[in-house]
């Protein structure tokens, strides 16, 4: 019993891990366009 549950939380610990890395993967690829957007609208103002 108490090897199931134990099995249980492992796999629940892996599979929420695998989630928050693919999470951190979107949220990096995201803020990599974000920080070249901005750069651009900073190098325009910089233009004037």
């Amino acid at each position: 019993m108490a090897t199931d549950y134990f099995q249980g939380v492992a796999i629940a610990t892996s599979i929420i891990a695998l989630i928050i890395l693919i999470y951190i993967k979107i949220l990096r690829k995201k803020m990599k366009k974000f920080i070249l957007r901005s750069e651009r609208i900073a190098k325009y103002f910089e233009r004037d």
